[in-house]
């Protein structure tokens, strides 16, 4: 598979490496990431620049730090998407992530909630194109 952009090769590779790390900001959006978080603060040497990528499709509700990290926040958005649910979660001032459920899995808007994406590539832009090992990995070296 390769991603271009305007005529130029953005990532090459098979497809499932490309979906789960993509290695660029501009990589990222065309597959459907819509979160940033930044992770200085969050995680130990941690560029001050790096930012998780984060899929909606792959946050879960609650506490699983075996999977990804853990954030928690306030749900500030809830909207009908493609027969389920967009969540909105308000975890800085600033940071918005987004997660998808199912209608008997919403919490209330206002609620404070954890959640966990899955295992999300960390891109570090202080060049826009360098990403890090995700997270599962960088743990197991």
């Amino acid at each position: 598979m390769a991603l271009l952009d305007e005529g130029r090769i953005l990532q090459t590779g098979c497809v499932q490496e490309v979906i789960a790390q993509p290695n660029h900001e501009r990589v990222a959006r065309m597959l459907g990431y819509t979160s940033f978080i930044p992770v200085a603060g969050r995680q130990d040497h941690a560029s001050a620049k790096a930012v998780w990528a984060i899929h909606p499709d792959r946050v879960l509700a609650g506490a699983h730090s075996q999977l990804g990290p853990v954030l928690s926040g306030t749900v500030v958005e809830l909207t009908p998407y493609q027969g389920q649910y967009r969540v909105t979660i308000a975890v800085a001032p600033d940071e918005r992530l987004e997660m998808t459920l199912r209608a008997h899995e919403l919490p209330q808007l206002g609620a404070q909630i954890e959640c966990t994406p899955i295992d999300p590539p960390q891109l570090d832009d202080t060049d826009g194109t360098a990403h890090s090992e995700p997270l599962s990995r960088a743990h197991d070296s």
